[in-house]
């Protein structure tokens, strides 16, 4: 049979995921109108999976199951098949995969779903081989019997559906408000703590996965309550993950997750969401410490974030794959002989550096033996000292650019070339944030183009947002986390810039997102009314990245002080109080949330910048550099745009003498203007 028999429906589509299984011979639908009414015409049950382009056993899947024409032949004649790309429907991910959670003990991706026409799951797992084997059954046993299982015994199949259907209904629905005190706060501190791996950092044991939004929220207690274990667990667990083999030493950024304690084994796809967010921990890290080492690392994530992530049209694709040539991390893998090819006498140094063994040091999964291939991954400095071992960093740097050009000659992982709204504005909060703290005025410029590409080709009229931008097609209705996302984006834009249009365009953001998304009760649902999806979801728990909730409440509250509108902090606390029970049961599940919470009961620390003749680009540096995780900055301007946005601020007009005046404002009290960056600096530096 040739290539053009097995073309299915997802030829159609924009996003690489869905077009991988195009040439399956499954009679593939996308997430829509047409698979449904089918299934519902036919009266069969919907084969719902669920996967990205990035993930390894995705791709297995695929190719030992979704590509052959056994498995397609069940499939076809008893189901109505329906792929969905994650990323590009987080909302219908996250739904089933709640759905999952309550009928699998380990759900993941690919995640799989067998579901009644009207989108009510009755079965679900992730990876499912073709063949049974090691007790777990495969395709051709589970699909006949599912399909007998639909046939004679309906009525069981609808009514454990129907019940389930509503326990989930019933678990979205929010507890009702509570009083979320700054104890909560506290008691995340404590859990952290508790959590916490002293030897190597991170909270757990394996899997490891970074979790910047809890750094942050370390940093921020640190700050705030001059708790000095919050800043050691923050910076000991930035440093261990900057030296592991989560770090790609050679090109840069990190990868998703490590696969054991130590952070050395990663699981090697790389996320645009990760970079982002960990350029935002170190560059506080950095603002907090001014460690030589985080500055290195915010370097090293926007170096890779602009060399392989960045489209042309200056935004940003989603991610990195784990797989080249059909093998997980070969791109990343280094044998003995190879270092001994590339570097010549200085391959002694390299697996000095980067502890390279003959014998490998990557183990085999299945064997667990080594496969003589090495992770590149580093030993801390203090110990090489310790040990009279010390390489110079000019060394390493050499060394990993001479790696780097050598890599650049095998078959590199897939690139996602999907533009999400969401993921761009964490990219964009990054560079603008990372731009400002460091100086890097390249990095702010990158953010301003890709928000530039995103208010262009994403942006629909009346201020609603499109989720995703592929190929040149702009589709599916933006989500709370493409609003909240962008709205911290352009927060940080205007820090970084003091650009008053940025400022103007998060109020309307903000606005259009409380309409589309906020319920009678104040909380927050994470998709519009309008939604194709059979519960209308409200979370505000942080995974792997914040909510959109947690975003949102941060940004409505520091717009709230930005503009003197207090309409935004009341729906912030109104939000917030929604979820006062979840986060006493679990408070490290919401630390976002909980720097939010921080932000609204900290002192309040304002600064207005008020221009004379000219503007002090060394006052404005001085606010920037410094870690202060509560505080605002606004910068007036003699046409009184800003004054406009900000009407609190009406009667600070610009002078007409040389310099630039600070007003710290703490409780709406201002103190005598500051005129100099020295004088900034001293106030909010007191020790130095």
């Amino acid at each position: 049979m040739s290539d053009k028999e097995f073309t299915n429906r997802l030829i159609d589509e924009k996003s690489p995921y869905l077009r991988m299984h195009a040439k399956n011979p499954i009679e593939w639908y996308p997430w829509g109108d047409e698979a449904f009414a089918r299934a519902q015409a036919e009266d069969r049950p919907i084969f719902l999976s669920i996967g990205y382009a990035t993930c390894h056993w995705c791709h297995v899947m695929e190719k030992e199951s979704f590509a052959d024409k056994e498995v397609a032949a069940l499939l076809n004649n008893h189901f109505v098949a329906i792929k969905v790309d994650r990323e590009e429907r987080p909302d219908i991910d996250a739904l089933y995969m709640t759905y999952a959670q309550a009928l699998s003990q380990s759900p993941g991706w690919p995640l799989t779903i067998i579901m009644t026409p009207d989108k009510k799951p009755f079965f679900a797992t992730s990876y499912v081989p073709k063949y049974s084997r090691f007790g777990r059954k495969g395709l051709m046993d589970l699909l006949p019997e599912i399909t007998r299982t639909w046939k004679q015994k309906r009525e069981t199949v609808m009514d454990s559906s129907e019940r389930l259907h509503e326990a989930i209904e019933k678990m979205m629905t929010v507890k009702g408000k509570g009083s979320l005190r700054e104890e909560a706060v506290h008691d995340a501190y404590r859990a952290l703590k508790s959590a916490y791996d002293p030897i190597y950092g991170g909270f757990g044991n394996a899997p490891k996965f970074p979790m910047p939004h809890a750094l942050m929220f370390l940093l921020r207690y640190w700050h705030r309550y001059g708790e000095g274990d919050a800043l050691f667990m923050a910076e000991k667990t930035l440093d261990t993950m900057y030296f592991g083999g989560i770090h790609d030493h050679v090109g840069g950024g990190f990868h998703r997750y490590s696969t054991d304690r130590e952070w050395m084994v990663p699981h090697f796809e790389k996320m645009l969401y990760d970079q982002a967010l960990l350029l935002l921990a170190y560059a506080d890290a950095w603002q907090a410490t001014k460690r030589p080492l985080f500055r290195a690392a915010c370097e090293d994530i926007a170096g890779y974030l602009l060399r392989e992530l960045r489209s042309e049209e200056g935004a940003f694709f989603s991610a990195e794959d784990a797989d080249s040539e059909g093998e997980e991390g070969k791109y990343y893998l280094w044998t003995d002989m190879q270092i001994n090819h590339v570097l010549k006498e200085d391959a002694a140094y390299a697996k000095r550096i980067f502890n390279i063994r003959p014998e490998g040091n990557h183990l085999d999964e299945a064997t667990k033996m080594y496969t003589g291939k090495n992770i590149l991954y580093r030993t801390h400095p203090d110990i090489l000292r310790a040990s009279d071992t010390h390489i110079p960093e000019e060394t390493v740097q050499y060394i990993a650019a001479r790696l780097e050009s050598a890599r650049k000659k095998r078959t590199p992982p897939l690139v996602d070339t999907k533009v999400l709204t969401d993921w761009n504005g964490l990219a964009i909060a990054a560079l603008a944030r990372a731009g400002a703290v460091l100086d890097r005025p390249g990095w702010i410029a990158e953010a301003e183009s890709a928000y530039h590409f995103i208010a262009t080709a994403l942006a629909l009229h009346g201020g609603r947002l499109l989720h995703r931008y592929c190929d040149g097609e702009a589709a599916i209705p933006g989500m709370l986390e493409d609003y909240a996302f962008l709205l911290w984006g352009l927060l940080e834009l205007y820090e970084a810039t003091y650009e008053p249009r940025y400022l103007d365009q998060a109020r309307t953001l903000a606005e259009t997102a409380r309409i589309r998304f906020t319920g009678e009760d104040g909380s927050l649902y994470r998709t519009p009314s309008d939604a194709d999806v059979p519960i209308r979801q409200r979370h505000a728990y942080d995974g792997a990245l914040p909510s959109g909730t947690s975003v949102f409440v941060l940004g409505l509250l520091r717009l709230s002080r930005m503009t003197g509108n207090h309409t935004y902090e009341k729906a912030a606390s109104e939000a917030m109080e929604w979820y006062a029970e979840e986060i006493r049961t679990s408070p490290t599940g919401y630390t976002h949330l909980l720097s939010a919470l921080l932000f609204a009961t900290a002192p309040t620390l304002d600064a207005v910048i008020v221009p004379g003749t000219t503007t002090d680009p060394d006052t404005l540096r001085a606010l920037s550099e410094t870690f202060q995780p509560h505080m605002t900055r606004i910068l007036l301007d003699r046409e009184g745009i800003m004054q406009g946005i900000a009407p609190h601020t009406a009667s600070m007009n610009p002078g007409e003498e040389e310099g630039t005046s600070v007003y710290l404002c703490c409780a709406g009290t201002c103190r005598t203007p500051l005129t100099s960056a020295d004088e900034v600096r001293a106030v909010l530096n007191p020790k130095e």
